[in-house]
């Protein structure tokens, strides 16, 4: 009977010192997690624990993110050849290096080459074909191969045509010539007028810049432009009668076969220039979609 009682004596003895010594353990384990400035080391040490698995999913979503946020991007041709205007020509370049330089499509960025010959051997590497502001739409027509222009286009291709390129994209400029087409349901009025337009941003616009109101562009007798044969997204209307042609379009878009064309009558790519503008509907030509300015 008393050799019992010892031995429960001497349990109770090993039990008293065993929890003693756990609590003295988890006590400095506790105080090494709070205090040690060695980060991974801590981390190392408790790997296999949930917070341990916490961090490194925390830790691949972060790399997963880097990854994909790298930008994506979008190759732009510029003819510069027979009847393009050279001041046209850099203003596109200048607003895309600005685009790239303060990230006005979020997720994109611009490459651009300039071309004098317009080849199916250099067209159909880029997203999207700029004619820029030039001597005359028909002087474009008589320069360039329609058929490839059209075929650029119906394949899933951009284009942007501003000023002389409006006239030459179009389906037909009225009383006077018939266009490439490769905006097929738009039909084009002749401007002659040089300065400053005010033209007035639609809901299509504002949801493609994320800007609403009036907006002062540069423009030298592009065309006013209405819509024939089928429905046009309007982006901007000419705001008064300045020009003769109060609400027609200033800005439009329309699509061919697989591909999208952007009209622009005035010039965002001069002074006062617009580069939010101009990067906006080449992105739009990418087949970017794009809501209150910026990529979905």
């Amino acid at each position: 009977m008393e050799g019992l009682i010892i031995k429960k004596y001497l349990v109770m003895i090993f039990l008293i010192f065993g929890l003693t010594l756990s609590l003295s353990v988890y006590g400095v384990s506790a105080a090494t997690v709070g205090t040690n400035t060695n980060t991974n080391s801590t981390l190392n040490n408790y790997q296999g624990t949930k917070t341990t698995g916490t961090i490194a999913k925390a830790s691949s979503i972060s790399i997963s993110k880097s990854v994909s946020s790298s930008p994506k991007t979008i190759k732009v041709l510029i003819y510069n050849g027979h009847g393009a205007i050279t001041s046209c020509v850099v203003g596109v370049e200048t607003g895309l290096k600005y685009a790239n330089s303060n990230n006005l499509v979020p997720g994109y960025r611009f490459s651009y080459s300039t071309t004098k010959k317009i080849r199916s051997s250099n067209l159909f590497k880029f997203n999207v074909l700029v004619m820029p502001g030039g001597i005359s739409g028909i002087k474009y027509i008589h320069t360039i191969s329609g058929s490839l222009i059209r075929r650029y286009v119906s394949s899933g291709h951009g284009y942007l045509g501003i000023c002389a390129g409006a006239y030459s994209g179009s389906k037909h400029v009225s009383g006077m010539y018939n266009g490439w087409g490769v905006a097929p349901h738009v039909y084009c009025k002749h401007v002659t007028h040089e300065g400053n337009l005010k033209i007035s941003i639609t809901s299509s616009g504002s949801n493609l810049f994320g800007i609403n109101g009036v907006v002062t562009l540069a423009h030298y007798n592009g065309p006013a432009m209405y819509a024939h044969g089928g429905s046009i997204v309007k982006f901007a209307t000419y705001t008064d009668n300045t020009i003769g042609y109060k609400n027609y379009g200033a800005i439009v878009g329309d699509t061919y076969g697989k591909g999208r064309t952007v009209l622009s009558g005035p010039h965002p790519e001069l002074q006062p220039k617009n580069p939010s503008i101009l990067s906006r509907l080449i992105a739009w030509a990418a087949k970017i979609n794009l809501v209150n300015g910026l990529p979905v």
